[in-house]
């Protein structure tokens, strides 16, 4: 192997080895622009897009994760979206680019040290990302505390209301 691939094969695999997931997509016919706003979006949520050659990539994929994929399954130009933390947010990214646009689509994902087909891959980018489920769950807690205060609350102003409307009729 060329020196120069062997550095992207080894940058490549230091890049899955150290990420919880990656998403495998096939694009083509991209202008600059539209590639240029997948990469930001990419970008602002915490993940890397790379456009790499197959044979690097199933090299890499077999020696860092033990997945295999076949080169007859990857048709196409391959681009893999690197997720360090919020993998969920990646997903979302891509499918949502992919909707948009029939120049990109899903092929597998890798998370958390599973294989993931494009349905599947979907499904997750579904589900709410980290923040949103927080902000749920504090919801959730949040709520009866919410309306035990609310009744204790309506309570006290209504013996206050009460008090009030005694005090006007003893002096009328």
């Amino acid at each position: 192997m060329r020196e120069e691939k062997q550095y992207l094969l080894d940058d490549l695999k230091s890049k899955i080895e150290s990420a919880k997931a990656f998403i495998v997509t096939q694009y083509q016919s991209f202008s600059a622009n539209d590639m240029n706003d997948f990469r930001k979006a990419i970008t602002e949520s915490g993940s890397d897009f790379e456009v790499v050659p197959k044979r690097v990539f199933i090299k890499a994929a077999e020696e860092a994760s033990g997945v295999e994929f076949k080169r007859e399954t990857l048709q196409g130009h391959i681009g893999i979206v690197i997720a360090d933390e919020d993998y969920i947010s990646a997903a979302k990214q891509v499918r949502n680019f992919s909707k948009d646009s029939d120049n990109m689509e899903i092929l597998a994902g890798f998370i958390e040290g599973k294989l993931y087909d494009k349905a599947s891959v979907i499904k997750l980018s579904e589900l709410p990302n980290l923040e949103e489920m927080r902000a749920q769950f504090v919801g959730t807690l949040e709520a009866p505390m919410s309306q035990t205060l609310s009744t204790f609350e309506s309570l006290l102003t209504s013996i206050i209301y009460c008090l009030d409307n005694k005090a006007k009729q003893e002096q009328s």
